[in-house]
């Protein structure tokens, strides 16, 4: 047994024994500490089984009181000397111990989620209706919280007064500080609330929500409709080709909302003909805005060569 007072992730009391009266005890993992603890075991052949009494004076707690919270470890190790443990790690206070509750279920429900909560802030609070993505920037608090943080998800809902106008997106909750795009390609010209929520076990723990509007303004970066355009490429002779072909790669930024897809991307050669490639989203950008960088493979003959990428 492993145990840390508090608990504070730098208290170390380790209690070990068996059913045949082996013991052994250290506090900071010095040996030459002894507790007062007392333990007693039974072996038969259906098997053994140990009873262990641990004062509270031997953790340094003048008593174990109603919702006392102590950092904790159980473990085992087999004949084979494999280890096995309750939280499924060993011995390091910082990293490796659960959190027992001394109390009833109902002490302890509220503390479940206590310190818990969720905040959103977009990267606009007004969007044209031509944006077809936003930013959200989630941010989670869970001091004094004992359930970690991977059984938790966050789910954002789109809404117009009360009804939900979007499918609603739910993530698992990966770290305190989560950047998330929400689509905004189904929503008309109206006001909005992005109501972000902080779920365990499917049930809601917090919420918070965000206003912003979306309008048609008069002057865009972009015009409406379809978009094309050439962007020249110029490729220079490899000496270790020799007159044969060699694959060249290169990388284009598109600006935000200017290239839906890597699919509406076509290599044209010095003649004008399309020429055989391949294509990928390799990098994006953001915040403020997603910048697909569509990267070209293809063939080349040996020599200076223009070759346009028609969007």
């Amino acid at each position: 047994m492993f145990f840390d007072p508090g608990p504070s992730g730098t208290n170390k009391f380790q209690i070990c024994a068996n059913p045949l009266g082996m013991r052994y005890d250290s506090r900071a993992d010095d040996p030459a500490w002894r507790g007062s603890w007392q333990s007693a075991g039974h072996v038969d052949e259906k098997g053994w089984s140990l009873e262990m009494a641990i004062p509270a004076q031997d953790l340094g707690l003048a008593s174990f009181r109603e919702s006392t919270r102590i950092g904790a470890n159980f473990g085992m190790v087999d004949p084979a000397g494999e280890l096995f443990s309750w939280t499924s790690r060993w011995g390091a206070p910082a990293t490796d111990y659960g959190v027992l509750f001394l109390g009833t279920p109902q002490d302890y429900a509220p503390r479940l989620f206590s310190g818990l909560a969720i905040s959103c802030l977009l990267d606009r609070e007004v969007y044209d209706v031509r944006d077809v993505t936003a930013l959200a920037l989630v941010r989670v608090s869970s001091r004094g919280s004992d359930v970690p943080l991977d059984e938790f998800q966050v789910r954002l809902r789109v809404l117009a007064g009360e009804k939900e106008v979007t499918p609603a997106q739910v993530r698992p909750l990966s770290a305190q500080d989560l950047a998330l795009t929400l689509d905004m390609r189904r929503l008309s010209s109206g006001t909005y609330n992005l109501v972000t929520e902080l779920l365990c076990a499917g049930k809601t723990v917090s919420s918070a929500t965000a206003s912003f509007q979306r309008t048609k303004r008069e002057s865009f970066i972009l015009p409406e409709g379809p978009k094309e355009g050439r962007i020249a490429l110029t490729v220079w002779p490899t000496p270790e080709a020799g007159d044969g072909r060699w694959p060249i790669s290169a990388g284009v930024p598109f600006a935000q909302d200017a290239l839906w897809s890597e699919d509406n991307v076509r290599l044209l050669g010095p003649d004008g003909r399309e020429a055989l490639c391949q294509t990928e989203v390799s990098f994006a950008m953001e915040p403020p805005g997603q910048h697909p960088v569509a990267g070209r493979g293809f063939h080349a003959a040996t020599g200076g060569r223009v070759a346009v990428l028609h969007a």
